[in-house]
């Protein structure tokens, strides 16, 4: 089984998931720093220092399958 950390964020009726492991969150914070950075996206530098202050408090350790799962059914919204 693997576990990973995951940290979501919710704006205006989006949902932003980024899932990591322990020791690879610096990777998400490019991640981060990416999404923030992206006119597409309804993302901001300060949501994105929300969202990295969330990951450092106590992200949710969840199951890959069932963020999988999550992630599939919010993807048809």
């Amino acid at each position: 089984m693997v576990t990973m950390n995951a940290v979501v964020y919710e704006k205006n009726g989006q949902t932003y998931v980024w899932a990591f492991r322990e020791g690879e969150e610096q990777r998400a914070l490019e991640a981060i720093c990416q999404a923030a950075n992206n006119s597409e996206l309804d993302l901001d530098w300060i949501d994105a220092n929300v969202i990295w202050q969330r990951m450092g408090e106590a992200p949710e350790q969840v199951e890959v399958r069932e963020m999988a799962s999550y992630l599939a059914r919010n993807s048809r919204r």
